[in-house]
């Protein structure tokens, strides 16, 4: 056995007994824009990290989940089907939108939609509870908003 030959058997010995490192995280999403990007990140360790940054403004948020939460989640997230599924599957807002229609931000917020331009491909938005109102792409909702409930027609 020449000696590169028995190198290389002892770099693959030593290789494959190396244990997978465990991962740190179980579910990331990011979106990313020109103005900034937002980051949510659920840790192994059952922390979920909300990160946004918009030019030099940064905001981190966390928050420790329950042991059967981050369970769900992590499991939610590792499924095969899950990955599956078209993109904008994934988040159950794909249903058609008409003016009028309440949708909920995740953070309890419920807001009317005032205009629809599929054309264009926007929204206006109006606080129920809030002074104001916005526009974002329809696109978009579905990282912001809770899937409408579904009517029976």
């Amino acid at each position: 056995m020449t000696f590169l030959t028995a190198s290389m058997l002892s770099l693959v010995v030593t290789l494959s007994a190396a244990p997978m490192p465990t991962p740190t995280f179980c579910a990331e999403w990011v979106k990313q824009s020109s103005e900034g990007y937002e980051r949510l990140t659920l840790f192994s360790d059952r922390t979920l990290v909300w990160k946004t940054r918009r030019g030099e403004v940064e905001d981190v948020r966390r928050k420790t989940l329950d042991a059967e939460e981050r369970k769900f989640y992590c499991d939610y997230f590792a499924r095969v089907e899950f990955w599956e599924l078209p993109d904008d599957m994934r988040s159950g807002l794909t249903g058609q939108f008409v003016s009028g229609t309440l949708l909920k931000r995740f953070d309890g917020a419920v807001f009317r939609i005032t205009l629809l331009d599929e054309a264009r491909g926007i929204v206006e938005l109006q606080g129920v509870s809030e002074p104001f109102s916005y526009f974002r792409k329809i696109e978009e909702l579905r990282f912001f908003f809770e899937p409408p409930p579904e009517t029976t027609r």
